[in-house]
Protein backbone atom coordinates (compact mmCIF):
# COMPACT_ATOMS: atom_id res chain seq x y z
CA UNK A 1 0.00 0.00 0.00
CA UNK A 2 1.04 3.63 -0.49
CA UNK A 3 1.82 6.11 2.26
CA UNK A 4 -1.67 7.66 2.33
CA UNK A 5 -3.21 4.24 3.03
CA UNK A 6 -0.54 3.56 5.66
CA UNK A 7 -1.46 6.82 7.41
CA UNK A 8 -5.12 5.73 7.63
CA UNK A 9 -4.17 2.22 8.76
CA UNK A 10 -1.73 3.29 11.49
CA UNK A 11 -2.96 6.76 12.49
CA UNK A 12 0.57 8.11 12.00
CA UNK A 13 1.44 11.34 10.24
CA UNK A 14 3.45 11.33 7.03
CA UNK A 15 6.40 12.86 8.91
CA UNK A 16 6.29 10.11 11.55
CA UNK A 17 6.37 7.44 8.83
CA UNK A 18 9.25 9.16 7.03
CA UNK A 19 11.06 9.39 10.37
CA UNK A 20 10.71 5.61 10.80
CA UNK A 21 12.15 5.12 7.30
CA UNK A 22 15.03 7.47 8.15
CA UNK A 23 15.78 5.43 11.27
CA UNK A 24 15.83 2.24 9.23
CA UNK A 25 12.87 0.74 11.11
CA UNK A 26 11.20 0.00 7.76
CA UNK A 27 12.58 0.02 4.21
CA UNK A 28 9.65 0.20 1.77
CA UNK A 29 10.42 -0.45 -1.88
CA UNK A 30 10.23 2.43 -4.33
CA UNK A 31 8.10 1.67 -7.40
CA UNK A 32 8.84 2.80 -10.94
CA UNK A 33 6.50 5.77 -10.54
CA UNK A 34 8.54 7.00 -7.57
CA UNK A 35 5.96 6.10 -4.90
CA UNK A 36 6.86 3.93 -1.93
CA UNK A 37 5.12 0.59 -1.55
CA UNK A 38 4.60 -0.59 2.06
CA UNK A 39 3.94 -4.25 2.80
CA UNK A 40 1.85 -5.64 5.68
CA UNK A 41 4.90 -6.45 7.82
CA UNK A 42 6.09 -2.84 7.59
CA UNK A 43 2.64 -1.55 8.52
CA UNK A 44 2.60 -3.86 11.57
CA UNK A 45 6.03 -2.52 12.59
CA UNK A 46 4.75 1.05 12.33
CA UNK A 47 1.82 0.16 14.61
CA UNK A 48 4.29 -1.20 17.16
CA UNK A 49 6.43 1.95 16.83
CA UNK A 50 3.37 4.09 17.54
CA UNK A 51 2.63 2.18 20.76
CA UNK A 52 6.25 2.23 21.96
CA UNK A 53 6.66 5.93 21.22
CA UNK A 54 3.52 6.75 23.21
CA UNK A 55 5.06 4.82 26.09
CA UNK A 56 7.94 7.30 26.05
CA UNK A 57 10.66 5.12 24.56
CA UNK A 58 13.43 6.69 22.50
CA UNK A 59 14.16 5.93 18.86
CA UNK A 60 17.17 3.81 19.77
CA UNK A 61 15.19 1.86 22.39
CA UNK A 62 12.40 1.22 19.90
CA UNK A 63 14.86 -0.09 17.32
CA UNK A 64 16.38 -2.42 19.93
CA UNK A 65 12.95 -3.76 20.92
CA UNK A 66 11.92 -4.36 17.31
CA UNK A 67 15.16 -6.28 16.78
CA UNK A 68 14.81 -8.31 19.98
CA UNK A 69 11.54 -8.52 21.95
CA UNK A 70 13.40 -9.94 24.96
CA UNK A 71 14.76 -6.47 25.85
CA UNK A 72 11.21 -5.26 26.56
CA UNK A 73 11.52 -6.38 30.19
CA UNK A 74 14.76 -4.44 30.55
CA UNK A 75 13.16 -1.22 29.31
CA UNK A 76 10.04 -1.83 31.40
CA UNK A 77 12.22 -2.10 34.51
CA UNK A 78 14.13 1.04 33.57
CA UNK A 79 10.88 2.92 32.98
CA UNK A 80 9.60 1.76 36.36
CA UNK A 81 12.74 3.12 38.05
CA UNK A 82 12.30 6.46 36.25
CA UNK A 83 8.65 6.70 37.29
CA UNK A 84 9.60 6.09 40.92
CA UNK A 85 12.33 8.75 40.68
CA UNK A 86 9.83 11.23 39.27
CA UNK A 87 7.40 10.41 42.08
CA UNK A 88 10.11 10.99 44.68
CA UNK A 89 10.99 14.33 43.10
CA UNK A 90 7.33 15.34 43.17
CA UNK A 91 7.17 14.54 46.89
CA UNK A 92 10.29 16.61 47.58
CA UNK A 93 8.92 19.50 45.51
CA UNK A 94 5.69 19.35 47.50
CA UNK A 95 7.62 19.47 50.78
CA UNK A 96 9.59 22.46 49.52
CA UNK A 97 6.36 24.28 48.79
CA UNK A 98 5.29 23.72 52.40
CA UNK A 99 8.39 24.61 54.42
CA UNK A 100 11.22 25.49 51.97
CA UNK A 101 13.70 23.20 53.76
CA UNK A 102 16.30 23.10 50.98
CA UNK A 103 18.95 21.33 53.08
CA UNK A 104 16.66 18.36 53.70
CA UNK A 105 15.61 18.37 50.05
CA UNK A 106 19.25 18.30 48.94
CA UNK A 107 20.01 15.27 51.11
CA UNK A 108 16.93 13.47 49.81
CA UNK A 109 17.94 14.12 46.21
CA UNK A 110 21.47 12.86 46.85
CA UNK A 111 20.07 9.58 48.10
CA UNK A 112 18.70 8.55 44.71
CA UNK A 113 20.66 10.69 42.24
CA UNK A 114 22.81 7.65 41.38
CA UNK A 115 19.74 6.08 39.79
CA UNK A 116 19.34 8.94 37.31
CA UNK A 117 20.47 8.49 33.73
CA UNK A 118 23.77 10.04 32.67
CA UNK A 119 21.78 12.19 30.24
CA UNK A 120 19.78 13.76 33.09
CA UNK A 121 22.80 14.10 35.35
CA UNK A 122 24.72 16.05 32.69
CA UNK A 123 21.73 18.25 31.91
CA UNK A 124 21.52 19.09 35.62
CA UNK A 125 25.27 19.72 35.83
CA UNK A 126 25.39 21.99 32.76
CA UNK A 127 22.19 24.02 32.48
CA UNK A 128 21.55 26.21 29.45
CA UNK A 129 22.34 25.89 25.76
CA UNK A 130 25.88 24.52 26.35
CA UNK A 131 24.62 21.49 28.25
CA UNK A 132 21.62 20.99 25.98
CA UNK A 133 23.65 20.95 22.77
CA UNK A 134 26.16 18.49 24.22
CA UNK A 135 23.57 16.20 25.81
CA UNK A 136 21.25 16.04 22.83
CA UNK A 137 24.19 15.39 20.50
CA UNK A 138 25.18 12.32 22.54
CA UNK A 139 21.67 11.53 23.90
CA UNK A 140 21.27 8.04 22.38
CA UNK A 141 24.43 6.93 24.21
CA UNK A 142 23.62 8.39 27.65
CA UNK A 143 20.21 7.01 28.50
CA UNK A 144 21.28 4.70 31.34
CA UNK A 145 22.58 4.87 34.90
CA UNK A 146 26.18 4.44 36.02
CA UNK A 147 26.74 0.87 37.23
CA UNK A 148 30.49 0.29 37.60
CA UNK A 149 33.38 2.05 39.29
CA UNK A 150 35.08 2.37 35.91
CA UNK A 151 32.04 4.17 34.52
CA UNK A 152 31.93 6.45 37.56
CA UNK A 153 35.54 7.49 37.00
CA UNK A 154 34.89 8.03 33.30
CA UNK A 155 31.83 10.17 34.14
CA UNK A 156 33.92 12.34 36.46
CA UNK A 157 36.50 12.75 33.67
CA UNK A 158 33.74 13.88 31.28
CA UNK A 159 32.35 16.37 33.81
CA UNK A 160 35.77 17.89 34.54
CA UNK A 161 36.52 18.15 30.83
CA UNK A 162 33.23 19.89 30.03
CA UNK A 163 33.55 22.18 33.04
CA UNK A 164 37.11 23.31 32.36
CA UNK A 165 37.26 23.55 28.58
CA UNK A 166 37.19 27.23 27.49
CA UNK A 167 34.68 28.69 25.05
CA UNK A 168 35.39 28.17 21.37
CA UNK A 169 36.40 31.59 20.05
CA UNK A 170 35.81 32.51 16.41
CA UNK A 171 37.62 35.45 14.74
CA UNK A 172 35.45 38.46 13.93
CA UNK A 173 35.73 37.90 10.18
CA UNK A 174 34.17 34.42 10.58
CA UNK A 175 31.76 35.06 13.43
CA UNK A 176 28.79 35.95 11.19
CA UNK A 177 29.07 32.65 9.29
CA UNK A 178 29.55 30.70 12.52
CA UNK A 179 26.45 32.24 14.11
CA UNK A 180 24.47 31.59 10.95
CA UNK A 181 25.45 27.92 11.00
CA UNK A 182 24.79 27.59 14.73
CA UNK A 183 21.34 29.13 14.31
CA UNK A 184 20.41 26.39 11.83
CA UNK A 185 21.25 23.69 14.38
CA UNK A 186 18.69 22.97 17.05
CA UNK A 187 17.84 19.85 19.02
CA UNK A 188 15.62 18.51 16.24
CA UNK A 189 18.22 19.12 13.52
CA UNK A 190 20.99 17.58 15.61
CA UNK A 191 18.79 14.55 16.22
CA UNK A 192 18.01 14.23 12.51
CA UNK A 193 21.69 14.46 11.55
CA UNK A 194 22.60 11.86 14.13
CA UNK A 195 19.90 9.44 12.98
CA UNK A 196 21.06 9.80 9.38
CA UNK A 197 24.66 9.18 10.42
CA UNK A 198 23.78 6.08 12.44
CA UNK A 199 21.64 4.69 9.64
CA UNK A 200 24.44 5.30 7.12
CA UNK A 201 27.19 3.56 9.09
CA UNK A 202 24.97 0.60 9.99
CA UNK A 203 24.20 0.09 6.31
CA UNK A 204 27.45 1.43 4.87
CA UNK A 205 27.60 -0.86 1.81
CA UNK A 206 24.15 0.11 0.56
CA UNK A 207 24.71 3.76 1.49
CA UNK A 208 27.89 3.98 -0.60
CA UNK A 209 26.23 2.20 -3.52
CA UNK A 210 23.07 4.33 -3.48
CA UNK A 211 24.91 7.63 -3.04
CA UNK A 212 27.85 7.22 -5.40
CA UNK A 213 27.09 10.35 -7.45
CA UNK A 214 26.64 12.45 -4.32
CA UNK A 215 29.90 11.20 -2.82
CA UNK A 216 31.84 11.95 -6.00
CA UNK A 217 30.45 15.50 -6.07
CA UNK A 218 31.27 15.90 -2.38
CA UNK A 219 34.86 14.72 -2.77
CA UNK A 220 35.38 16.95 -5.81
CA UNK A 221 34.13 19.95 -3.85
CA UNK A 222 36.26 19.06 -0.81
CA UNK A 223 39.37 19.17 -3.00
CA UNK A 224 38.47 22.46 -4.68
CA UNK A 225 39.89 25.95 -4.05
CA UNK A 226 36.33 27.08 -3.40
CA UNK A 227 36.13 24.84 -0.35
CA UNK A 228 39.61 25.69 0.97
CA UNK A 229 38.75 29.40 0.75
CA UNK A 230 35.33 28.98 2.37
CA UNK A 231 34.44 30.08 5.92
CA UNK A 232 33.29 26.50 6.61
CA UNK A 233 36.78 25.12 6.01
CA UNK A 234 38.45 27.86 8.08
CA UNK A 235 36.06 27.32 11.00
CA UNK A 236 36.54 23.55 10.75
CA UNK A 237 40.31 23.95 10.96
CA UNK A 238 40.00 26.28 13.95
CA UNK A 239 37.77 23.78 15.75
CA UNK A 240 40.13 20.91 14.93
CA UNK A 241 43.06 22.80 16.45
CA UNK A 242 40.93 23.79 19.45
CA UNK A 243 39.90 20.14 20.01
CA UNK A 244 43.46 18.90 19.76
CA UNK A 245 44.77 21.54 22.16
CA UNK A 246 42.22 20.82 24.88
CA UNK A 247 42.05 17.02 24.79
CA UNK A 248 38.77 16.38 23.00
CA UNK A 249 40.25 13.37 21.21
CA UNK A 250 42.68 12.22 23.90
CA UNK A 251 40.65 12.81 27.07
CA UNK A 252 36.95 13.33 26.41
CA UNK A 253 36.17 10.75 23.69
CA UNK A 254 38.16 7.91 25.33
CA UNK A 255 36.31 8.59 28.60
CA UNK A 256 32.98 8.56 26.78
CA UNK A 257 33.79 5.18 25.24
CA UNK A 258 34.38 3.77 28.73
CA UNK A 259 31.29 5.46 30.12
CA UNK A 260 28.92 4.30 27.39
CA UNK A 261 29.11 0.78 25.87
CA UNK A 262 26.67 1.86 23.14
CA UNK A 263 28.93 4.79 22.17
CA UNK A 264 31.91 2.43 22.10
CA UNK A 265 29.99 0.13 19.73
CA UNK A 266 29.00 3.13 17.60
CA UNK A 267 32.69 4.10 17.30
CA UNK A 268 33.56 0.58 16.13
CA UNK A 269 30.83 0.78 13.50
CA UNK A 270 32.13 4.21 12.46
CA UNK A 271 35.67 2.85 12.11
CA UNK A 272 34.39 -0.03 9.98
CA UNK A 273 32.38 2.36 7.81
CA UNK A 274 35.37 4.66 7.40
CA UNK A 275 37.57 1.74 6.33
CA UNK A 276 35.05 0.72 3.64
CA UNK A 277 34.64 4.35 2.54
CA UNK A 278 38.40 4.75 2.07
CA UNK A 279 38.58 1.46 0.17
CA UNK A 280 35.98 2.75 -2.28
CA UNK A 281 37.32 6.31 -2.36
CA UNK A 282 41.12 6.15 -1.72
CA UNK A 283 41.42 9.81 -2.76
CA UNK A 284 39.65 10.68 0.49
CA UNK A 285 42.69 9.62 2.53
CA UNK A 286 44.24 13.06 1.94
CA UNK A 287 41.07 14.69 3.28
CA UNK A 288 41.18 12.53 6.41
CA UNK A 289 44.39 14.27 7.46
CA UNK A 290 42.46 17.55 7.64
CA UNK A 291 40.03 16.19 10.25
Amino acid sequence: MQIGQVQKETGLTRKAIEYAILQGVITPKTMENGYRNFNEQEVDLLKKVKVLRKLGLSGTEIQNILSDDSVLQKYASKKDVQIKLDQEKSKILEKLSENFDYQTASKALDSFSQKETIFQKLLDAFPGIYGELFCFHFAPFLNFSIETQEQKQAYETVVVFLDEIPSFEVPDELSAEFKKGAALLGKEKLNEIQIQAQSSIQNIDSFLEENEDMMNHYLTFRQSKEYYNSPAFKIQQLFLKFSQNYGYYTVFLPALRILSPSYCEYCKQMENAEEKFLQKYPQAKALKKEN
